[in-house]
């Protein structure tokens, strides 16, 4: 898994290169909650709410996935430093990682 470093600015737009192309995502914080707009080749996620200790992105057949580590707190990243003070962590889980989880390849 590879960790995003995510600050407390309330609207932040980075690229990850991943297998010779670009991840493209947007986050931005607003009603005490993070969201994400997210672009692949040609596949889009947008407006997705982040949530703790789930795969954000299980069934968009992509070959990669986010994961939000709680840390054990068993809530939601609900303020714009919860990343920067390291109470979370926005972690990209790559294919080997995920085709593991899976039991199955993807894309």
């Amino acid at each position: 898994m590879l960790k995003i470093n995510i600050d407390d600015t309330p609207f932040q737009e980075f690229s990850i290169p991943f297998e010779g192309e670009l991840i493209n995502i947007v986050l931005s914080f607003r009603l005490d909650s993070w969201f994400m707009d997210l672009d692949f080749k040609k596949k889009s996620v947008k407006g997705l709410k982040l949530s703790s200790s789930v795969l954000m992105l299980q069934g968009k057949n992509l070959p990669f996935d986010i994961f939000i580590d709680d840390k054990g707190l068993k809530l939601d990243p609900f303020h714009t430093d919860s990343f920067s003070k390291g109470l979370f962590d926005f972690l990209l889980v790559e294919r080997d990682e995920l085709t593991d989880l899976r039991g199955f390849e993807v894309e």
